[in-house]
């Protein structure tokens, strides 16, 4: 992980904004999708999820476009109008937006206007083409302007930290939708301020070795900052990825296609021409487990996880069908154990173990297991509490393949015994989640101002003797005197936002941001269920939200089945809870 203030640079104040810039990035790898200052969103996806909108959902789009036109990207615009085709679509945008609520058919006119699709479109293009160049040279000129951080942008939107966090979001926003992984955005970054000619995302025009070490040489940091963008230049990799099956005794010679996926019995010629490659030990073992076939796909990747992750998603998909016929559950092996050969089924790589059984969790994974509903309500009794775990089932089984469509049925189940339609379920989700915002947002701060302390000793300003002390006061919720006189920006804000009370237009905003994730979330269950298409930005969106919201909705829950759940049906504390998330977001 990029230590906070780990940059360092001649001149102060480039130093200062860039390492704002990194915060902000690097706390988007951690917290991505858990607020709203950290919704996983960009420009490119939101414009593919509008057409994606107007082209498949012909019954019921307007109340989506109707959410997607309020977005920031519309309403601040001046950042934008460098799109030819945006000046263009806004002019639509905003006319949809003078009719208000309802006048569905007005909208529709608006929407369906062939002109305006095909508008749509040549944005989109653009900012998949150019955004993020865009966005990493805005970052370069605000770092290297003689602008203080906090100084309004001329000509522009905001001051240059807003921007530095806006770009941030939106840049790890984009890493997200290319396929690579949270904990490989901090990779990147890494690799970005390495001087390791292996490591660095170089230009795609710099290619011999020569250049690579001339170029690190004399590069600077405009050009080092360049190398984000870099990164998606690098086209895609295509190949065949093999992973093993298990769950049934089969021929060993067994073979059966099924839409994108073939099934091999180990003794199938194809697996025993592949198992003649290699001889190591990790090879060996692949192929002399017991019991198993073999998956073989083809599939596009970017990045290790994205590789995996997308093999599993295609298997998982066709392992459904022989799961059915042969009447026994067939499991995909998730160690992320996997072959890859090259198009033409030559050799071209094997990963052993991506999942190491010997690393340590992610705090994020560990603080994942409080979420034990038997645990957390082992002494309460009471309706509440058997409703509630009734459906626990539902939950551990979205959570397990961290499925948009199954956390949507945990959710409308759980609370069938409410009022039952999606409006419903989406008001009483992010009323209980906004009852947790405040504690939501101390706990980031604590987390992050724990790593300031364990990464940075120079800013700190704690000393040796003082260490456990100070890590003490921040497991109990205390901010340390030592760091009321750090001199660096991101930490104060990060203090002051601990010490500030949430107002009524914060928690309205925060409804609105777990309302519309709600929105996607159904519209997205929806066409799985009854069209079997879907959009990929707004998959990769909900996969990377939902996990950490559900939890928290669910820690709502608890804490009041503790309180009130032996008195009160859960259907009824329910209700209470929304009564209270809801005045929360009222002038009293």
């Amino acid at each position: 992980m990029h230590n906070i203030g780990g940059i360092t640079n001649p001149d102060k104040l480039v130093e200062k904004k860039v390492n704002y810039f990194l915060d902000k990035l690097v706390e988007f790898t951690l917290y991505a999708g858990t607020q709203k200052l950290l919704e996983i969103e960009s420009p490119p996806s939101l414009v593919g999820k509008i057409i994606f909108q107007i082209e498949c959902n012909t019954a019921h789009k307007i109340g989506y476009l109707d959410y997607y036109f309020s977005n920031i990207f519309f309403l601040k615009k001046d950042y934008w109008t460098k799109y030819e085709a945006f000046n263009e679509v806004i002019k639509s945008v905003e006319a949809y937006r003078l009719l208000g609520k309802g006048k569905k058919d007005e909208k529709c006119v608006i929407v369906e206007n062939r002109e305006f699709i095909i508008q749509l479109k040549e944005l989109e293009a653009k900012l998949k083409a150019n955004m993020v160049d865009d966005l990493i040279f805005a970052v370069c000129n605000n770092s290297l302007c003689d602008h203080e951080l906090y100084d309004p942008i001329p000509d522009g939107i905001g001051n240059h930290a807003e921007s530095f966090a806006a770009a941030a979001t939106m840049l790890g926003s984009e890493f997200l939708f290319r396929g690579y992984g949270l904990s490989e955005i901090d990779d990147i970054i890494g690799n970005v301020f390495s001087r390791d000619i292996n490591k660095f995302p170089f230009s795609p025009d710099i290619e011999t070795e020569s250049d690579k070490r001339t170029f690190m040489k004399t590069r600077s940091l405009r050009q080092q900052l360049m190398g984000f963008a870099n990164v998606f230049k690098v086209e895609p990799s295509t190949g065949i990825a093999f992973i093993r099956v298990y769950g049934g005794i089969f021929p060993d010679d067994f073979v059966f296609k099924y839409n994108k996926v073939r099934f091999l019995g180990k003794s199938h010629p194809d697996i025993l021409e592949l198992a003649k490659k290699d001889k190591d030990s990790d090879w060996y073992n692949f192929f002399s487990d017991d019991n198993f076939i073999l998956a073989e796909t083809s599939v596009t990747w970017v990045s290790k996880q994205s590789l995996f992750r997308t093999m599993l998603h295609i298997i998982q998909n066709e392992l459904g069908f022989l799961s059915a016929k042969l009447g026994r559950i067939l499991v995909a092996d998730n160690s992320n154990n996997i072959l890859v050969l090259n198009n033409d089924r030559s050799f071209l790589g094997k990963h052993w173990a991506l999942q190491d059984y010997g690393s340590k969790f992610e705090w994020r994974l560990i603080e994942d297991l409080k979420d034990n509903a038997f645990e957390a309500l082992r002494n309460c009794d009471g309706a509440a509490k058997t409703w509630f775990l009734g459906f626990e089932h539902l939950f551990v089984e979205a959570h397990k393949d961290r499925s948009v469509a199954d956390y949507w049925i945990y959710l409308e189940i759980l609370l069938s015994g409410n009022e039952r339609n999606g409006k419903r379920v989406r008001e009483i989700f992010s009323s209980l989640l906004i009852l947790t915002e405040r504690k939501t947002s101390k706990k980031r701060v604590l987390i992050r101002l724990m790593n300031f302390l364990n990464s940075n000793e120079t800013l700190t300003l704690v000393s040796t003797e003082r260490r456990r002390e100070v890590q003490k006061e921040l497991l109990n919720g205390i901010i340390p005197l030592e760091f009321i006189n750090v001199d660096y920006p991101y930490i104060k804000e990060l203090m002051t936002e601990f010490n500030s009370e949430l107002t009524v237009k914060d928690y309205v905003k925060a409804r609105e941001y777990y309302n519309g994730i709600a929105l996607e979330t159904y519209e997205y269950r929806n066409f799985a269920m009854h069209s079997g298409v879907s959009h990929r930005a707004a998959n990769i969106k909900l996969i990377n939200t939902l996990s950490s919201l559900v939890v928290r909705f669910r820690q709502s829950i608890f804490e009041a089945i503790h309180k009130k759940g032996s008195e009160i049906s859960f259907q009824e504390l329910i209700e209470e809870l929304v009564k209270k998330g809801e005045a929360m977001t009222k002038q009293e």
